[in-house]
């Protein structure tokens, strides 16, 4: 087993208490999220070094050779989202501590125990886990042969499609198995952390309702905060031209300058601008 303490909890407010005093402490913290909008967050809030989709062509080194850049940088606190690619690993003492704010998005559990390791090293890890929307169906291999097998009896345009539809293909007991996981995902999470992590503790909250809802309002206006300055990011973005559109907008590791100057090109475009036309009302 891995030779680290886990602690999950029940409630946000609590996991975000205890994340807080983790900053108050002047603790190293990585901060894992399953959403990219998280790390933004952080970083705008919090002033996290944040690694994710929309700027991962700014963190090549990092994404590479991770146990050089950490040293060389020392980040105090990093917040980074599913970017990390197969065989990742931080070797090196960087963090004190580690934090996973998940959501139930695409990510089954087996995935994040896979993201909670990326980081080797035998630091505490604290985890707040959403639960489930409750929108994923599908939960065995037959529901979802059935349902294709629906779909291609239904369109008209590859005749004959159903007949090659297997009911033994194996993309239907994994897809089923990753169903399962991301509906039940606070609990499967927990069951593979009780096997694989040596110390797994449950906390339940200790918090008063006034409490609870003191530290919910305060994180929600620094939402609302956060939230209100993509606008200004794409308005204060390079206007570019069609030429210089059509050269970035395909390719791949785009900087973050560059990728809100794309936006702000296809935002405009959309509502047949050009990007020096583009305000913040529109």
């Amino acid at each position: 087993k891995k030779g680290y303490q886990t602690f999950m909890y029940q409630q946000f407010a609590d996991f975000w208490l205890k994340f807080n005093e983790a900053i108050a402490q002047g603790k190293r913290i990585l901060v894992l999220c399953t959403r990219k909008e998280d790390a933004k967050f952080l970083q705008f809030a919090y002033g996290a070094v944040a690694v994710h989709a929309d700027n991962s062509g700014d963190y090549q080194d990092f994404l590479d050779s991770p146990n050089t850049w950490l040293p060389n940088n020392e980040p105090i606190l990093m917040a980074v989202s599913p970017v990390l690619g197969t065989g990742f690993s931080i070797k090196v003492d960087a963090f004190d501590c580690v934090f996973g704010w998940f959501k139930a998005d695409n990510i089954p559990a087996k995935g994040l125990i896979q993201f909670l390791n990326r980081y080797r090293l035998p630091v505490e890890r604290y985890i707040y886990c959403d639960y489930s929307s409750g929108r994923y169906d599908g939960l065995t291999p037959n529901d979802l042969f059935k349902t294709r097998l629906a779909k291609a009896k239904a369109q008209k345009v590859n005749e004959g499609e159903a007949n090659f539809i297997n009911s033994d293909d194996p993309y239907f007991h994994y897809k089923a198995s990753t169903n399962w996981s991301l509906a039940h995902l606070r609990a499967d999470l927990f069951a593979r952390l009780e096997r694989d992590v040596e110390t797994v503790e449950y906390v339940r909250s200790q918090l008063s309702d006034k409490d609870r809802k003191a530290i919910t309002k305060e994180l929600t206006a620094k939402l609302k905060e956060y939230r209100a300055t993509y606008p200004v990011k794409i308005h204060e973005a390079r206007n570019l031209s069609l030429d210089e559109y059509l050269d970035l907008k395909d390719k791949a590791n785009l900087s973050e300058v560059n990728r809100l100057s794309v936006a702000k090109f296809e935002i405009a475009d959309w509502s047949c601008l050009t990007p020096d036309q583009l305000t913040l009302e529109r």
